[in-house]
């Protein structure tokens, strides 16, 4: 059967017709599960940023109880080194664990080591969830969590090293051992004062990126009972 050449046209747009329709539905299928796709990685996200802040805001909690005590405390250190420097025969059969529990203010936690968390951000980094995320917000919070693993984590876990040593228990070469001990302390104590001004700023990027308005809310609410307080 031979097709009419008056009927070519007819013929043409229809199945360019039927093309553009299947074609449309197969991108707007496309389209729609992306949607849903991307939807979902939002709300990870999402989730994920408010465990991230419920975590930041405790390890900062904990930095803030032990950086005071770390500080206090290799500053005793150094006035105990000065004085039996002064005077090694102090030293005759003491060990360090009993030179430094002569130190102690808390009995609960000798070491005040304070227990720092990461594993909101571990788990979001190992989801597809992490694409969506601003590259300059991973940048900066990517950049707080190594410095704390580098930094207070690692020291603190050279400090739990150092106390079941035999270094600890030994009567010789106390001198040495104890100023071992002090810039330890002083490493940790000056790691933590750092560590607690990234913790801050990390926690205020993730709020104002997140939650504006909250963030809005609570700074008014603040400076409302300033200026209550200063009217009273």
């Amino acid at each position: 059967m031979k097709l009419n050449p008056k009927n070519w046209n007819s013929v043409i747009t229809t199945n360019v017709l039927q093309f553009i329709f299947i074609f449309s539905s197969v991108y707007f299928a496309f389209w729609l599960t992306e949607r849903r796709s991307m939807k979902d990685l939002e709300n990870v996200e999402k989730k994920a940023v408010e465990a991230m802040i419920t975590e930041l805001k405790n390890n900062l909690g904990a930095l803030k109880d032990s950086q005071p005590y770390h500080d206090t405390l290799f500053n005793k250190l150094f006035v105990v080194y000065d004085s039996l420097v002064a005077n090694p025969t102090e030293l005759n059969g003491i060990t360090l664990q009993e030179i430094f529990s002569g130190q102690l203010t808390r009995s609960y936690n000798t070491l005040g080591l304070p227990y720092l968390s990461s594993v909101s951000w571990d788990s979001f980094i190992k989801t597809q969830a992490f694409v969506v995320m601003d590259y300059d917000i991973v940048n900066a919070i990517n950049t707080h969590f190594r410095g704390q693993q580098n930094g207070v984590v690692t020291t603190a876990n050279r400090l739990s090293d150092f106390f079941l040593s035999e270094a600890m228990f030994s009567t010789e070469n106390q001198e040495t051992h104890l100023l071992q001990l002090i810039y330890l302390f002083r490493e940790i104590s000056g790691q933590e004062n750092s560590l607690i001004t990234s913790t801050t700023n990390a926690i205020k990027l993730l709020e104002e990126t997140y939650y504006p308005d909250m963030v809005v809310r609570v700074d008014t609410l603040e400076e409302s009972k300033l200026q209550k307080a200063d009217t009273l």
